[in-house]
Parts: C-alpha cells; sequence; structure tokens
C-alpha cells in the first residue's frame, strides 16, 4: 500500500498495483491487470460548508443521472450503490472534509461488482486530511 497525496492536503492508501491519473480536478485509480473498475476522486469547493446536508447533496448530484437514488447517510459521508440500465455498477460517496467536497465514483460490470470491493472500501476508509 502507498499514500497518495492530493494537491488539497487530502490523503488515501491506495494499493501498490494500482495506477493513477490525474485529469485537472479528477484522478483515477484502477489496477491494470487484476482489477474490474475505476475509482475517481474529484474536488469541489463547499458553499455553506458548515451547513452542507451530504446526502441531499449527493441525490442532487445522481438524479438527473440515474432512475432510483437511495442514499444512506453516515456520520462523515454520504453513499449509495445503483446498478444502472446499461448493467454497469456503481458506488458513490460524498464527504466535506475542511471546506471541499470530495466526489468518489467506482464503476465496473455488474457481474464484477465484488472484485474490487473490499479493496474500494479500505481505499475509502483510508481519506484523511494532512
Amino acid at each position: 500500500m502507498r499514500s497518495f497525496y492530493f494537491d488539497n492536503g487530502v490523503k488515501a492508501i491506495i494499493p501498490y498495483s494500482w495506477l493513477d491519473e490525474k485529469n485537472d480536478n479528477l484522478v483515477s485509480f484502477y489496477d491494470p491487470v487484476d482489477g474490474v473498475g475505476a475509482l475517481q476522486f474529484s474536488f469541489y469547493k463547499a458553499i455553506d460548508a458548515d451547513f452542507a446536508d451530504l446526502g441531499m447533496v449527493l441525490y442532487g448530484y445522481l438524479r438527473d443521472k440515474h432512475d432510483r437514488v437511495d442514499i444512506k447517510q453516515f456520520p462523515e459521508y454520504a453513499a449509495c450503490s445503483i446498478l444502472d440500465e446499461d448493467g454497469v455498477y456503481w458506488r458513490y460517496w460524498l464527504f466535506l472534509k475542511r471546506g471541499d467536497l470530495i466526489f468518489v465514483s467506482y464503476n465496473c460490470g455488474e457481474a464484477a461488482k465484488n472484485g474490487d470491493y473490499d479493496i474500494v472500501n479500505n481505499i475509502i476508509k483510508s481519506i484523511t486530511l494532512v
């Protein structure tokens, strides 16, 4: 495992086998050999950061992309999982850290949705501020 430091003081622990690609405000991670999906991070400045309802913000973003959105609210983040009409399995998270909204998504084919599940969960749990 290796520490990956984003430009805004956020850190995540990523497996050595996973590559990263940066494109403007988007950072993607994937395992080119054994992986089945891609994990993507994007960052936005939060307006009224102290009062942000992460579940509603995540719902607002996803409702135009998916027919059924069932958001789960946790103390530190909001999350949901969705299987779209094309058979793509999506997982979404939204965090608020130091005034930044951190939007994270993971996608893969439905049949492979458990392939990276534990690895992705560990990456999500590792998100911290430095």
